[in-house]
């Protein structure tokens, strides 16, 4: 196992990109469905509930296509669509501040659009390195392939 891994570094490499950026969409969405859902006040700042729910069930449910590796462009171009929604309805008007109530040692009170460029940074990097070897999305291209059929926009890295 671990010989193939060292075969295909970038592969890794988009697998734990995937993983990671899949936990924090899948952790997000789960909030915003099922503590959201419970609670009777604002869980997202500027947000109505059926909205905050529309967008928790988009991110749990493209993060776990990004997380199992299956269509994962399609999905991380979706997760682009919401941050980039996040940046503009909630992120937006905060900017980051810091109060000192002890010297040296900070306290951050609100964030900014900071994690959301991450995410959207992430998201990119994925589309651009597609899901890798050890994804759905490469077990499907390689059967289609093994079948004679070429897949269209096949979501196989350039890597492989």
């Amino acid at each position: 196992m671990f010989g193939t891994m060292l075969k295909h570094p970038v592969d890794v490499a988009a697998t734990i990109l995937r993983v990671g950026i899949a936990w924090v969409f899948i952790f997000h969405g789960y909030l915003k469905v099922v503590v959201g859902n419970e609670s009777t006040s604002e869980l997202v700042s500027g947000m109505s509930t059926s909205a905050m729910l529309a967008v928790g069930w988009a991110e749990l449910l493209c993060g776990i296509l990004v997380g199992i590796g299956l269509f994962t462009r399609i999905g991380a171009a979706a997760l682009i669509v919401l941050q980039v929604a996040a940046i503009s309805v909630v992120s937006n008007s905060l900017i980051p501040t810091v109060s000192r109530s002890t010297p040296n040692k900070a306290d951050y009170i609100t964030i900014g659009l900071e994690f959301n460029i991450a995410l959207i940074a992430m998201c990119l990097a994925l589309i651009a390195l597609g899901a890798g070897h050890f994804a759905v999305d490469y077990m499907i291209a390689k059967r289609l392939r093994g079948r004679g059929v070429s897949p269209a926009g096949s979501a196989v890295p350039a890597a492989s």
